[in-house]
């Protein structure tokens, strides 16, 4: 080799392409030095990274689905959405209960609070109404939609109706126990009061036969499906979302007993269905910590809504008079 093509030798060692291409000063390599040249692994561990970084990556459109499905991904509510949305719907339950006392004074001429499950029925219709208002507004201000709220991710809904069945049958063992417990508390024979403690009679209305059919589609109807959404969209959903960590499993559980407690028949019953549904209320809170949805636990929710919202149809077969 001459001397003029030792001169055009990098300090490196990589030869220029042309003999006339000037070379770099000394100690430069055109930016790119021997550490700094990207190094592709192979084999096995080319194939382990590929996957690694696939993981990582958003799936398309930015979102990442690990984290729609994780219980740990950052919430969007605050603590002052979680209390807005108890603190009103536990006034508004007061003062339908109150509402439904106020209705039997007129209608027996005897003041009866709590009122009991039947009438409760009808007072809070108008409840879950503003109830839904104030959950939409929190959500519209927060841009999160229902759907994310109660089936986020691609899983098909009818695996979380199974699921739904499945954790209805695991909450009703603890949740019936807890109501039979409470009320051998306070009575001696607790499955004899068991049966006034929904309604007793002086909870009862004469209803006229005309508007039995009226009542009785109307309880079914506007109870049942609308009642589940709601109370799940505002306790498991934005308040335990907005509260975070084990206060949010256990503040909105006691205001979820609380306010079943006010449709109750008598105060021992009061006692018993609070503890009942407090029980409900953890269980389907953890359900809901550990799967990340409440669609499994709305489902539950609503066949209970529904079963104890059928007798009121037994108004279109039975002749009031």
């Amino acid at each position: 080799m001459t001397d003029s093509a030792r001169r055009f030798r990098p300090p490196s060692g990589r030869e220029t392409t042309s003999p006339h291409e000037p070379p770099p000063p000394d100690g430069a390599t055109d930016g790119v030095g021997p550490t700094d040249l990207p190094v592709r692994p192979r084999g096995r561990a080319a194939s382990l990274r590929g996957a690694t970084e696939h993981r990582g990556r958003p799936a398309p459109g930015g979102v990442d689905r690990r984290r729609m499905h994780s219980i740990a991904a950052p919430t969007p509510f605050e603590p002052r959405d979680a209390w807005t949305v108890l603190v009103i719907r536990i006034a508004l339950i007061v003062l339908a209960a109150l509402a439904g006392a106020l209705i039997l004074l007129v209608a027996n001429d005897r003041w009866a609070l709590p009122p009991g499950s039947l009438l409760a029925t009808w007072t809070i219709i108008p409840v879950n109404i503003l109830t839904w208002v104030v959950v939409i507004r929190i959500l519209r201000r927060r841009r999160v939609r229902i759907r994310d709220m109660l089936a986020p991710g691609p899983r098909g809904v009818w695996v979380d109706v199974l699921w739904g069945l499945a954790w209805l049958a695991a909450l009703y063992l603890p949740f019936a126990g807890a109501l039979i417990g409470t009320l051998a508390l306070f009575e001696s024979d607790p499955f004899t009061a068991f049966e006034t403690a929904f309604a007793s009679p002086h909870t009862l209305v004469d209803v006229p036969a005309a508007l039995a059919p009226l009542i009785a589609i109307g309880v079914f109807v506007l109870f049942a499906p609308l009642n589940a959404p709601v109370e799940e969209l505002a306790f498991r959903g934005i308040a335990q979302r907005g509260l975070g960590g084990w206060t949010g499993v256990v503040v909105p559980s006691l205001a979820f007993g609380f306010q079943h407690a006010w449709f109750a028949a008598t105060w021992s019953a009061a006692a018993a269905m609070f503890a009942a549904f407090v029980v409900w209320g953890l269980g389907s809170a953890l359900i809901v910590r550990f799967q990340g949805r409440l669609l499994p636990i709305l489902v539950a929710h609503l066949i209970v809504n529904v079963l104890t919202s059928a007798p009121a149809l037994l108004l279109l077969f039975i002749d009031i008079g």
